[in-house]
């Protein structure tokens, strides 16, 4: 399993990975939380307007350099209703990635 946290200037603050987890893991992990934070939405949001508008997604996507992940995942962390970061766990029995 991999775990990422990132701020809401899309830095990462955290980053644990598992050993003997796949190369890409951390990468996914980052996708998704990035994704969240650039729009405000958590991943699965994002997952369900890219089957809703995909052209709409490959330009979320190609504006983030490849770094948005719109696969269910990414949860948005809020303190006092303002989004503070997001965090994806990745390698989990029910993840795909």
């Amino acid at each position: 399993m991999t775990v990422a946290v990132i701020d809401a200037g899309r830095h990462l603050v955290a980053l644990q990975r598992e050993d003997g987890t796949c190369n890409l893991r951390a990468e996914i992990a980052q996708g998704k939380a990035t994704g969240a934070i650039a729009m405000g939405l958590g991943s699965r949001a994002l997952y369900e307007l890219a089957q809703e508008q995909p052209y709409f997604n490959q330009a979320e996507t190609t504006l983030q350099n490849g770094d948005l992940i719109a696969v269910p995942g990414g949860v948005l962390i809020r303190e006092q209703g303002r989004i503070i970061a997001a965090i994806n766990a990745v390698g989990l029995e029910a993840d795909a990635g």
